[in-house]
C-alpha cells in the first residue's frame, strides 16, 4: 500500500458503451511496479469513497496486478476541494449519457457513431478472445481507422480491395510492408 496524489479523472469509454472513470495519478512505485493509473470502476464507488481531484489516496495493487484507490487521506484534503460530479456529455462522441440507478452504470447509447465504441469493437473483434489476427492491434486499428481505410470489422476483410483502388497502398505507408499487409 502507497499514497499518492490524484491528479485527473478521465472517462474511458468501453465497447459497449459503458462508461469507466478512470484516476490519473502521480506516479507511484508499488509492488514492482510504476502505478500511474487506477480504474474507479464507476461512480457509486467515487461517491462511496467522496474521492475527489486533488485528493491524497492511499493505493495498492489489487490481487498483486490490478491498482486500486482503497481510500481517501482526509487528513491531507484542502478544505475547497469539489465533489466530483457524474458526467452528462460522452467524452467520445458528445452524446447525452444515460445513467442506469438500477445497474449503476453509465452508457453511451450512440452505437457505432461513438468513435471510441467503434473502435473497441472493431478491436475485440480482431483479439485474442475474437476472431484472433495475429499482428493486428490497437495500434494498426487505430491507424485504419485514422486513414478511413475501415469504419467496421467487416471492412476488415476488404481491405486489400480497398488498398488496390487507392492511390497510396497500404504496404507503402510508415509502418507497414508486404508481409503485414
Amino acid at each position: 500500500i502507497g499514497q499518492t496524489k490524484l491528479i485527473n479523472i478521465t472517462l474511458q469509454v468501453g465497447r459497449t458503451g459503458v462508461i469507466t472513470p478512470v484516476a490519473e495519478l502521480e506516479p507511484l512505485a508499488i509492488g514492482g511496479v510504476m502505478v500511474a493509473r487506477a480504474t474507479l470502476h464507476n461512480y457509486q464507488e467515487i461517491i462511496r469513497k467522496d474521492i475527489r481531484i486533488g485528493d491524497i489516496v492511499f493505493l495498492q495493487r489489487a490481487g498483486d496486478v490490478i491498482p486500486q484507490i482503497i481510500a481517501v487521506d482526509l487528513t491531507k484534503r484542502p478544505c475547497n476541494l469539489p465533489k466530483i460530479t457524474i458526467p452528462k456529455i460522452c467524452p467520445s462522441c458528445g452524446s447525452s449519457l444515460h445513467y442506469d440507478q438500477e445497474t449503476i452504470i453509465i452508457r453511451c447509447d450512440n452505437g457505432l457513431n461513438c468513435p471510441a465504441q467503434n473502435y473497441e469493437r472493431i478491436y475485440h473483434f480482431v483479439s485474442k478472445n475474437a476472431l484472433d489476427i495475429d499482428g493486428l492491434g490497437k495500434k494498426q486499428i487505430e491507424f485504419l481507422i485514422e486513414k478511413d481505410l475501415i469504419n467496421n470489422p467487416v471492412d476488415i476483410f476488404y481491405l486489400p480491395e480497398n488498398n488496390q483502388n487507392s492511390l497510396t497502398k497500404l504496404e507503402n505507408m510508415l509502418g507497414w510492408g508486404e508481409k503485414s499487409v
